[in-house]
């Protein structure tokens, strides 16, 4: 199996991963450095400030059920897109707020787009472009990561700067969540399946049933068959039984008589060709209804 990666295929990874990682820098990562700065400015106390951080984490758990839905109706290409403008408008609002309900508004608006652009979008590219799908799924997770470092380093970098606060860095966000948002956008629709509903796949896939995997675990085998002194001595008798006793002899038409089975009848029956040849009468001769007895009886008179 080769395990050379496709360059669309990996580009698409690196895109999606790379908006990840400056979704998480430019919300969770950043607010938390630049919380302090706006409550100095607006007259805020803790307690205020810290329930846009809890609103903020409460919209994106209960909007986690949001993106598949689009998904099977948009596509993951315009569900990324509409999550990358729900983004902006967020981060463009934080720019501009002046009071609590604006600001619990834009961190409600930054919690619905943030799992359109995160894990879940992530995960079907992945599943549908990769085999390995642990490993891709493993780069992913460690690229977007890494945006919990870069997020604080990119505010204390813009307020470093002369002339900036943080009304501008949140400014610079939008901005640059928008162009990644596009630039991303543009780099998912280079596989066209992915600007189609996935409704579509699902339903391609259900109008042409693949024949059902079965798995290992799922065959059964037969116990194994112990090699001991009483297997071996039933084994032979069966193999005798089976070769050399005689089963159900076959008449003319759709009838069958039994024959008796006794030792008598066994001995007469398999006798040398010799013996046969001496006008004795043979056990296929006897009526059905005589017992092997009255044979014994009959020849001696």
């Amino acid at each position: 199996m080769s395990t050379k990666i496709p360059f669309k295929a990996g580009s698409q990874l690196v895109a999606m991963s790379s908006l990840e990682l400056l979704l998480a820098a430019a919300t969770y990562s950043s607010l938390g450095v630049v919380l302090p700065f706006m409550v100095m400015d607006l007259d805020w106390n803790w307690a205020q400030a810290g329930f846009g951080f809890t609103v903020l984490g409460a919209v994106t758990g209960v909007a986690s059920s949001v993106p598949p839905l689009l998904i099977r109706r948009l596509g993951v290409r315009n569900t990324v897109l509409i999550g990358g403008l729900l983004a902006s408008l967020g981060l463009y609002l934080l720019h501009g707020v002046n009071s609590l309900p604006q600001y619990y508004i834009a961190a409600a608006i930054c919690g619905l787009a943030y799992p359109m652009m995160a894990s879940i979008p992530t995960t079907f590219l992945v599943s549908r472009l990769f085999q390995r799908q642990s490993t891709a799924l493993g780069v992913a997770a460690t690229i977007s990561g890494m945006g919990t470092v870069v997020g604080p380093l990119m505010v204390l970098g813009v307020l470093a700067l002369q002339g900036q606060t943080w009304r501008n860095y949140w400014e610079y966000q939008a901005l640059a969540i928008l162009a990644a948002t596009v630039l991303c956008v543009i780099i998912i629709g280079l596989e066209r399946r992915f600007s189609r509903p996935a409704r579509d796949e699902l339903i391609a896939q259900e109008a042409d049933p693949v024949a059902p995997t079965i798995m290992p675990d799922q065959v059964e085998t037969a116990p194994p068959r112990s090699q001991s002194w009483s297997h071996t001595a039933q084994s032979s008798r069966d193999a005798w039984d089976r070769r050399y006793r005689p089963g159900p002899q076959k008449t003319r038409g759709s009838r069958r008589r039994s024959v008796p089975q006794c030792s008598t009848y066994r001995r007469r029956r398999f006798r040398a060709p010799h013996a046969q040849s001496n006008g004795r009468q043979t056990g296929s001769s006897r009526s059905p209804g005589t017992s092997c007895s009255g044979n014994k009886r009959q020849r001696e008179s």
